[in-house]
């Protein structure tokens, strides 16, 4: 708590400050004019994520720019791996303390505030954790707009238009996107009953997990009706993240950060919180956390293969799986076996048999949002002394080159669509780390059939995306800490909707 406190007196010190401004579009000009020198520093939180993605590329950036030099700072711990494997494919889970990493993201956080409101900083800033939108309102971001229709050499058609658009803050650019993640919805099709698959297909355009479950629920209670081993709903755990799943299409309904309005105790924030702890009490949802069951096993049992073996012989209804599972789909669906190693980046996996799954879609909120996650998103610092090279860096980063890395695959998807499209073929053909160019590799005519289903299903539901929900590292905090006393029982829903208001309230207002 005081370490909260702290970061409050920080935010408010910052807005008490003059912001420097955002760069008029003349400014813009002329700076894109220099010729490019001297050093800047990038700084991002997760080293596992970003410190030999932006190392490798700030290298490759200062060959082509010689008496450039592009520091790259990173402040969290490199996490705990553990890694199991059989015959088939190689498991790799993230481990780590939540108590630790709220600690350190309040010390970094606390760290790049100080530096900002001293008039310092880092040249450019990885929005992994830091509340953008703070450091936008304050002056202390460059509205990246102005960069992009003064750069004769930056074509918007290279990028994902959508995905750039949809980080606007206020009509302006002051995030960019070097790549952005999806999830979609697949169901087992040897689960349905009846027309079960034909009103799912109906209801694909505009889903939520009600009514999944509303069109599945006769389904459900058939399979379960003389059943010792329960097939659920959803492969989702029944607490915190189930409630961040279902609020994430429609987040700014319950906070609006552009607009600093918090409508949590309205009676919604409550519902939704019931309708968690009855979907977990009607066994729609899978007890405990992924987390929690690969760290022991069910009942202590040191992490190993069998609990990886366990978790893939449920079975669900539905799944919530990421963009990166597509490549599985996809070659499934088409009933071509290759040998693909299997890896699991961020803490756990899918779990649940995939052996019969379909795609059916995006998830979609009330307003027909359909959201977008990515890892890596940047801003240029206004105090920087450097913009014309910390822009110059940005772009290069938004490069084919760049973005064309297979490092990009473990990441998210590359908002260049050139990169996207070699990408493709890499992930069909399992090619991996060949520094050989993809055109000088010939296709079978299976092969290139299955690169044009990959990419087509990629870019159809990529098409549809149109809301990113922006978020606030403290705010998640709050929100996790006293949401569990809701789920542990201490609290009713009513009274952990009011506690969050009062304190979402200050802090967004403060």
């Amino acid at each position: 708590m005081k370490k909260r406190i702290a970061l409050s007196c920080i935010f408010v010190l910052i807005f008490s400050l003059a912001g420097c401004g955002q760069s008029k579009v003349a400014s813009v000009e002329q700076l894109l004019e220099e010729e490019l020198s001297g050093e800047i520093t990038v700084s991002c939180y997760d080293p596992m994520i970003y410190k030999d993605f932006f190392e490798k590329a700030a290298k490759g950036f200062e060959e082509k720019h010689p008496g450039t030099k592009i520091n790259v700072e990173t402040f969290g711990k490199m996490p705990e791996i553990k890694t199991s494997e059989d015959s088939n494919s190689t498991i790799a889970i993230v481990m780590g303390s939540d108590e630790d990493n709220s600690q350190q993201t309040a010390d970094y956080i606390g760290k790049i505030n100080t530096e900002l409101m001293g008039g310092g900083g880092p040249d450019l800033l990885v929005m992994d954790i830091l509340p953008f939108y703070k450091y936008a309102d304050s002056g202390l971001l460059e509205n990246l707009q102005n960069y992009m229709d003064a750069d004769k050499d930056f074509a918007k058609e290279d990028y994902r238009s959508n995905i750039i658009e949809a980080m606007k803050y206020k009509g302006g650019q002051y995030l960019m996107p070097l790549d952005y993640r999806f999830d979609y919805i697949a169901y087992d099709s040897s689960l349905l009953h009846g027309d079960d698959e034909s009103r799912l297909k109906a209801a694909a355009d505009k889903i939520s997990y009600h009514e999944l479950f509303q069109i599945e629920k006769d389904s459900f209670l058939q399979e379960n009706s003389d059943s010792s081993d329960p097939v659920r709903m959803l492969g989702m755990p029944a607490d915190q993240v189930m409630l961040e799943e279902l609020m994430r299409c429609d987040y700014n309904e319950y906070i609006d950060f552009e607009n600093r309005k918090v409508n949590l105790n309205d009676g919604r924030f409550a519902s939704l919180l019931e309708s968690v702890k009855q979907y977990g009490a009607d066994g729609y949802l899978r007890p405990g956390t992924s987390a929690d069951q690969l760290e022991t096993g069910d009942s202590g049992v040191p992490f190993d293969m069998s609990v990886i073996e366990k978790m893939r012989n449920e079975k669900f209804f539905f799944k919530s799986k990421s963009n990166n599972s597509l490549r599985e789909e996809v070659l499934r669906e088409e009933r071509v076996k290759d040998g693909f190693q299997s890896f699991s980046f961020g803490g756990g996996i899918t779990p649940g048999d995939e052996q019969n799954d379909k795609i059916l879609g995006l998830l979609s909120g009330h307003n027909g949002n359909k959201s977008i996650q990515y890892f890596n998103a940047l801003g240029i610092n206004s105090n920087s002394s450097n913009k014309a090279l910390a822009w110059a860096f940005l772009k290069y980063l938004l490069s084919e080159e760049i973005q064309s890395d297979p490092q990009m695959m473990i990441i998210g998807l590359p908002v260049n669509n050139a990169a996207r499209e070699e990408l493709a073929l890499k992930i069909i053909t399992s090619n991996y780390g060949n520094e050989a160019s993809s055109e000088a590799k010939s296709l079978t005519a299976e092969q290139e059939k299955l690169v044009k289903r990959y990419a087509d299903t990629v870019e159809s539901l990529s098409d549809a995306l149109n809301y990113w929900p922006i978020q606030d590292d403290t705010v998640k905090e709050m929100i996790h800490k006293e949401t569990s006393r809701f789920f542990d029982g201490s609290s009713s829903s009513g009274e952990v909707a009011e506690a969050l208001q009062k304190k979402v309230e200050l802090y967004l207002n403060e």
